[in-house]
């Protein structure tokens, strides 16, 4: 199973195989005393319409990734992934309704309404104008079209997080419609490697990828690389107990304070041998930057 296909476990299957039982309902949502701590008030609540939980009692939630983390600790995120890939549940095919809480303002209700494989022309023509190989953009990202609660539509290239949020980029905006958080791609499935490349958002991992297959070394590693994404230098501390599973990590962060920072920030929170690859594009802002002014891939 895919990290996506993962996410996709009916939450409410995997609950009911640990041993609970619901103590309420109503519409889509189901409540169960929480599996994260005692407790004789239903504070768990499973969203089944996004397949997400919140844990009232503890204030957290996610998906189910996420919640196996916190049940099984000792548990490296491989093994997690390989526990989940080899359970007997349901896939949820359902559409996420998410609510989106940008104080001071009001709850805003983000509706999505399509989840699927990269068609639009306006996303291809974005990509191509990225210096992006297309078939790695089909093969990491999807394309999503969504209403906010005034009603206006709008789409674009989806990323999916460890949270099962989304993160959403077009050529005119950038956003994340649920939970933010990072976002980790396995090489091998059933096998972690030794070696993982940070990068910042998923423009840059998508160039490495199709830096990667250009065969251009002077940028890529020659040896096989789990990734993650960070999706925002705000949640580097969120990456450091995936990091810590890998024997080498690589940083691609951006040339400016803020990359820099975040790359110093991995390196003393972690005792690993972490490498500051920045130098291999040090003329440039960023990786996609290093891939756009050079010649445009096949």
């Amino acid at each position: 199973m895919t990290i996506e296909e993962i996410k996709r476990i009916s939450l409410l299957d995997f609950m009911f195989s640990i041993g609970y039982s619901k103590i309420k309902s109503s519409g889509n949502k189901y409540w169960f005393l929480s599996p994260l701590h005692k407790e004789t008030k239903a504070s768990f609540k499973v969203d089944v319409n996004t397949n997400l939980w919140y844990d009232f009692g503890l204030n957290k939630g996610g998906n189910i990734i996420n919640l196996v983390q916190l049940l099984n600790p000792e548990l490296s995120m491989h093994n997690i992934l390989e526990k989940l890939s080899h359970g007997n549940y349901t896939i949820s095919n359902e559409v996420a309704t998410v609510k989106i809480s940008k104080a001071p303002n009001p709850v805003e209700e983000t509706n999505i309404d399509s989840l699927s494989d990269l068609t639009n022309v306006n996303l291809l023509q974005y990509i191509y104008s990225r210096n992006i190989n297309m078939l790695v953009a089909k093969n990491y990202c999807k394309e999503v079209h969504y209403t906010i609660g005034n009603g206006k539509k709008y789409y674009g290239l989806a990323f999916i997080n460890m949270r099962g949020g989304i993160e959403v980029r077009n050529k005119y905006s950038k956003r994340c419609i649920g939970g933010k958080d990072v976002s980790l791609i396995l090489r091998n499935m059933y096998r972690q490697t030794q070696v993982c490349c940070v990068f910042e958002g998923f423009f840059y991992f998508l160039a490495f990828e199709t830096a990667q297959l250009n065969a251009d070394y002077n940028l890529c590693l020659k040896y096989p690389c789990d990734s993650i994404v960070l999706n925002s230098v705000a949640n580097v501390n969120k990456a450091f107990e995936i990091l810590n599973d890998y024997d080498y990590i690589f940083c691609y962060l951006d040339n400016d304070d803020a990359g820099r920072n975040a790359t110093h920030a991995i390196r003393i929170n972690l005792k690993k041998n972490v490498y500051d690859w920045s130098d291999r594009y040090k003329e440039y802002n960023d990786v996609n930057d290093y891939l756009m002014r050079r010649k445009k891939p096949l």
